[in-house]
């Protein structure tokens, strides 16, 4: 049911029901000292197999809920749903410009009454969607965040402290995977909890975020400061933690890298105007020849919010030229770029 990772440190497989993680590791941390509360290290999806695995660990390890704090390291449902959905007082923490992009979210989704139509034909026309997924950004967009609750959660900022028992971590903003994605650092421990912005053998996605325009510079920026991190036990959000981070750290650079290359070749082959979505569809997905035209219309979702990161990132620094007609993003080589693979 757990295991002991580090010295009170206890990892917990929370199963993640119709999601190809299969588990998200959830970090129970044990205090053993009156003056300072356990705490808990994202939950899972608001779904009665995760709450069930969570309950059951909880009374393993003879957690109270009211001598336990709470932290979920970014806002996406796998770590963060089921904590806001809790029927019980809990004291709970999130970063805080997740919270922030979680509030906006809420209060949209609360005036049931109004038309959102417009906003969904905006959100689809900047991605370059065709009409029928509009169901799909609807559920994107709005539906996922409906039954969150965010009155009773308490904002983290890049500095904060959490001493639980033996260990003293501090909060470490990494941007990317959201806009206010968080770890823990126990400095003297050389322990870092890092959610989900390095995993081993998955690259963590990264999209466009409409409060982030440049969310993989944000995330590459964040991952070349978690490689000065001096870290000998890496805790990270899902699969196996026995990995090299400073080897893996590499490893995702070069992906990114090579990602990048891919689109510029794409639209240097084009030689024209094309949306994210276009661009989305001519990019390499996994192994399997043709592989765009076996994804669901939810993967082409996910699918081209990271070839928007890319495209936007490009952009940014000047290696393609951006259009926007009628609230649509269209893309084009740039005629001084470079194939930047390499850089």
């Amino acid at each position: 049911m757990y295991q002991e990772v580090a010295e009170n440190i206890f990892l917990v497989k929370i199963p993640l029901p119709n999601s190809p993680l299969k588990f998200l590791n959830s970090y129970f941390i044990r205090s053993n000292h009156p003056d300072s509360k356990n705490m808990v290290i994202d939950g899972g999806f608001n779904h009665p197999d995760c709450k069930e695995a969570f309950e059951k660990a909880m009374d393993a390890l003879d957690f109270a809920y009211e001598n336990t704090n709470f932290v979920a390291t970014h806002l996406h449902g796998d770590h963060f749903a089921m904590f806001s959905a809790m029927d019980k007082e809990i004291t709970l923490f999130l970063g805080r410009l997740d919270l922030e992009y979680l509030e906006k979210k809420v209060e949209k989704n609360s005036a049931q009454e109004v038309d959102r139509s417009d906003e969904i034909s905006a959100t689809s026309a900047l991605f370059g969607m065709p009409e029928e997924y509009a169901e799909v950004v609807m559920r994107a967009q709005f539906m996922q965040n409906r039954n969150w609750q965010t009155e009773h959660i308490r904002a983290i900022e890049a500095g904060d402290k959490f001493v639980v028992g033996q260990y003293s971590f501090e909060a470490i903003l990494f941007k990317g995977h959201t806009p206010g994605h968080i770890a823990l650092y126990e400095n003297d421990k050389k322990i870092l909890i890092c959610g989900d912005h390095i995993l081993g053998k998955i690259s963590p996605n990264i999209t466009y975020w409409e409060s982030e325009l440049d969310s993989l510079g944000n995330y590459l920026e964040s991952l070349f400061f978690a490689k000065q991190l001096h870290v000998e036990k890496l805790l990270c959000g899902h699969r196996s933690n026995e990995f090299d981070m400073y080897q893996r750290i590499e490893e995702i650079f070069d992906h990114h890298t090579q990602r990048l290359g891919e689109v510029v070749d794409i639209l240097t082959a084009e030689s024209r105007k094309m949306t994210a979505f276009e661009v989305a569809s001519k990019m390499t997905w996994k192994v399997a020849e043709d592989m765009w035209s076996k994804y669901s219309k939810e993967q082409h979702w996910f699918a081209t919010g990271e070839a928007l990161a890319h495209l936007e990132y490009l952009f940014k620094r000047d290696k393609i030229k951006k259009y926007i007609d009628g609230g649509t993003y269209y893309y084009t080589a740039n005629e001084t770029t470079i194939d930047i693979r390499g850089e």
